[in-house]
């Protein structure tokens, strides 16, 4: 999958049939924002839920997700100015409010 400007991003249909999303942040002039975050959809990705940010600063170089699930663990792997680094998140926490 690649988002605006050919920035990559990740998509995997999760067990319960949600569309988990990973991808670069952007601003509203197509500018990188330096983060990672992700969203979900329940209904084929006609509409996608709140973002939640996974990593991110304003000042820094995030990019290239990459999404991996063993069993409910979320392994997110993205660039990040000094290299490749790996998140481990729950499933859980991307359906949680803000």
């Amino acid at each position: 999958m690649y988002g605006y400007r050919s920035l990559p991003g990740s998509m995997v249909e999760l067990n319960d049939g949600r569309i988990l999303m990973a991808y670069t942040r952007m601003d509203e002039q197509g500018r990188g924002d330096g983060s990672i975050a992700a969203r979900y959809s329940a209904d084929m990705g006609k509409t996608w839920t709140h973002e939640r940010v996974i990593a991110g600063d304003s000042e820094d170089d995030y990019g290239y997700p990459s999404l991996l699930f063993v069993n409910d663990l979320a392994l997110i792997s993205y660039h990040w100015r000094d290299g490749l680094h790996v998140a481990r998140i729950g499933v859980g926490w991307f359906y949680q409010d803000k």
